[in-house]
């Protein structure tokens, strides 16, 4: 599962989503509830417009990492759909890295779900936390959840301070 999991997420950075979600759901057949799997398997989702299956995708992932996040992304998705489970996971996970820098998650995952949220500002303060933490995630600054801050200047910014193409 983790060599067809990174198969998948190449597949999601060439943009190919319908056959990274194949990909993801093989890994998943090959051991269910693989964790690296769902971490990665609800941006196919998104990118291909089945936000249903992304939010079923996060409350599975969640509910086995950390009960408490799940309650958030539901309370967040009851009070404004999916991008306000996105912004009350966000503003968990800001909380908990807050608390503790040394957490399983990064700095990348926080902007990531501000990104997809287009909560511009946010994002870019937590993708400049991650430089600055140097969060080795960073390097995946090219995956389709930051799409729409490629043209800010700050985005562009980021990139070439890492050597990164911005397009």
């Amino acid at each position: 599962p983790f060599i067809t999991t990174f198969y998948a997420v190449d597949l999601f950075m060439a943009r190919k989503y319908k056959e990274a979600i194949r990909a993801f759901d093989d890994a998943l057949d090959l051991s269910p509830g693989y964790p690296f799997a769902l971490a990665n398997l609800w941006q196919s989702y998104i990118a291909a417009g089945q936000t249903e299956e992304a939010y079923a995708t996060l409350k599975s992932f969640w509910s086995m990492v950390d009960p408490q996040m799940m309650k958030s992304l539901e309370q967040g998705y009851l009070k404004d759909g999916f991008k306000g489970a996105l912004l009350l996971l966000a503003e968990g996970l800001v909380q908990l890295w807050t608390n503790n820098p040394n957490q399983f998650f990064a700095p990348t995952d926080i902007a990531m779900l501000y990104s997809l949220a287009n909560e511009t500002d946010k994002a870019l303060y937590w993708l400049e936390q991650a430089y600055n933490f140097r969060d080795p995630n960073m390097t995946y600054l090219l995956f389709p959840a930051y799409d729409n801050l490629r043209n800010d200047p700050r985005f562009k910014d980021l990139c070439q301070s890492m050597n990164l193409p911005c397009k």
